[in-house]
């Protein structure tokens, strides 16, 4: 188990998402599960994925790190190399991110009958 901030990079154009997790490799397979599922909570990651497939992406562990660490280290990340696939630009935040009464509603429909994730 790795703990850490990892990035997926789009090998066509550059682009790329940065996270972190205190289970990369778990992390990392939650992400596929999702984006082969077409229910990735990204949506640019997500029309990303469908546009250029799979095969497109590549998983890679920038740091490793205490998980006390992994907020800092993602923001550090974050700013340095403004990923285009992040939605927040604060790490570990949904800080200023409103969504609409309509989104709302399909997110509270979507999560009917699931159980909270622990996964950052």
């Amino acid at each position: 188990m790795t703990s850490g901030i990892y990035s997926i990079t789009n090998t066509v154009n550059g682009h790329r998402y940065i996270g972190s997790s205190v289970n990369v490799e778990e992390r990392w397979q939650k992400h596929v599960r999702d984006l082969n599922k077409k229910c990735h909570d990204n949506q640019y990651l997500q029309r990303a994925w469908l546009k250029y497939g799979s095969g497109c992406f590549k998983f890679s562990v920038l740091e490793n790190c205490f998980f006390f660490a992994l907020i800092f280290r993602e923001q550090h990340y974050i700013d340095l190399l403004e990923p285009e696939y992040n939605i927040h630009r604060i790490a570990g935040s949904a800080l200023g991110m409103k969504h609409s009464a309509e989104a709302r509603e399909k997110i509270r429909k979507a999560r009917i009958g699931k159980r909270p994730s622990p996964e950052s």
